[in-house]
């Protein structure tokens, strides 16, 4: 009869806690930052047990503000059967430089007793996953009825090709998810969100605590293709694009079930250096149709735009593309600028003359694409803005074990903006989140 007793005072508590707590009585899908009073919301007549399953505590690191602000705008107007219960954090610093963190409104070491807890998480960088993992095993603590870990890119995903000790290379793919596995038990395991994982193999390093549950942010492309056709004329989307036969086998499936015809790259590397080229091809397809490439992340924006350039080469003149995860380092914003130059940067740090003839000066821009399309799963928007206001752009390229720094010397720089808003298309990933969470 214990565990019966200790179930029973649980769902008693929590009755009492929210009964206690709350100003008025909130529909599903409610929106509700934390007040003085610490109110929240829930669906009247529930069950004890619906009450619980259905309120998430939000907690989320800075970088993901403007992701939980389309969060927040997404389950206000959508009816997702959840509430979600937003909390302000403070992430500084003391003097020496360690982590000062706070959650405010925590009013006692019990405050999410019994809760689910959803935190929000972006490890885009080590210091940024340093510190909220100083948070998740502190959540950890705070005994949560369940903790849930939305990390919507998982960043050390493209490592999972190198062998323990080949060439002196450290291997990175399965070190996020030791330092899971090792967080204390919250009972339940964590369950840890990602979207459109780059190697689907990463899921099982998650084997301790922690078990990775794996999405797609597949369907919210599909909707715009589908919104295309509704709209008709050139705007009609008549085919996906994947760069490799390995794309192609992981979402293939989604594009066939939805009656979307595909085309297929084929993608050979020689050393450093890779060529695509067109394997495969949808039927009754023509030169003029629009069609849109498919990938599941990009960093400099090279193989989406060999892509295009072996699609351009068997007569396609329309592109359109969509990755889940814009990266965007420096080289891939400098494909925005609509002319520009690359200047090469010598061993002195010193600018040096532009490589190759006039006309390869000119970068192709990323503007051969209509539209580009990603999501806000890697925090972006701070990096729009300082693209937009004149960030210099640098970066490094490895050919053949020679590593070389280029920089975007831009003629027409102050177009940025006007570019990046008539190409640049940010799906909302939290209307796919509410339905998987």
């Amino acid at each position: 009869m214990q565990p019966v007793l200790q179930n029973l005072d649980l769902r008693l508590n929590e009755l009492l806690k929210y009964d206690g707590l709350r100003k008025g009585v909130c529909e599903f899908g409610a929106v509700l930052d934390v007040d003085e009073k610490n109110s929240v919301g829930f669906v009247s007549g529930s069950s004890g047990r619906e009450l619980v399953d259905s309120v998430f505590h939000v907690i989320y690191h800075p970088s993901m503000e403007s992701f939980v602000s389309s969060f927040k705008k997404e389950a206000s107007r959508k009816i997702c059967g959840k509430t979600f219960y937003f909390y302000e954090t403070t992430w500084g610093r003391f003097n020496d430089g360690t982590d000062e963190m706070k959650i405010q409104n925590m009013t006692s070491p019990t405050h999410f007793r019994g809760l689910n807890v959803l935190f929000v998480a972006s490890f885009h960088n080590n210091d940024a996953t340093m510190s909220q993992f100083h948070m998740i095993t502190f959540l950890c603590q705070c005994f949560v009825r369940s903790l849930t870990v939305l990390l919507p890119y998982y960043s050390t995903g493209t490592m999972e090709r190198v062998d323990i000790g080949a060439d002196g290379i450290v291997p990175t793919a399965n070190t996020l998810a030791m330092l899971f596995n090792g967080l204390p038990s919250v009972g339940f395991p964590i369950r840890v969100m990602t979207y459109d994982l780059h190697t689907l193999q990463n899921r099982f390093y998650f084997s301790g605590h922690a078990l990775s549950s794996l999405h797609t942010a597949i369907p919210l492309i599909i909707k715009v293709i589908r919104d295309s056709e509704s709209a008709g004329g050139d705007n009609v989307i008549r085919a996906v694009v994947f760069p490799d036969e390995g794309s192609h086998k992981r979402f293939g499936i989604l594009f066939q079930k939805a009656g979307i015809k595909m085309i297929i790259c084929s993608k050979v590397r020689n050393g450093d250096e890779k060529k695509v080229t067109l394997s495969s091809s949808g039927e009754d397809l023509r030169g003029d149709d629009h069609v849109m490439l498919i990938d599941d992340q990009t960093k400099s924006g090279g193989t989406l735009i060999e892509c295009a350039g072996a699609l351009k080469e068997h007569g396609f003149e329309k592109f359109s593309a969509f990755v889940t995860h814009a990266v965007c380092t420096d080289e891939f914003w400098s494909k925005f600028v609509s002319k520009n130059k690359i200047i090469k940067i010598d061993a002195r740090g010193e600018r040096s003359s532009p490589y190759g003839s006039s006309e390869d000066d000119v970068l192709i821009p990323i503007s051969i694409f209509k539209k580009f399309y990603c999501t806000d799963s890697y925090p972006v928007s701070d990096v729009f803005d300082e693209f937009k206001t004149g960030k210099e752009l640098r970066w490094k390229k490895t050919v053949s074990g020679v590593v070389t720094q280029y920089m975007v010397d831009s003629v027409d720089g102050g177009r940025r903006e006007e570019s990046v808003k008539d190409i640049l298309h940010i799906l909302p990933l939290a209307e796919q989140v509410l339905e998987d969470l």
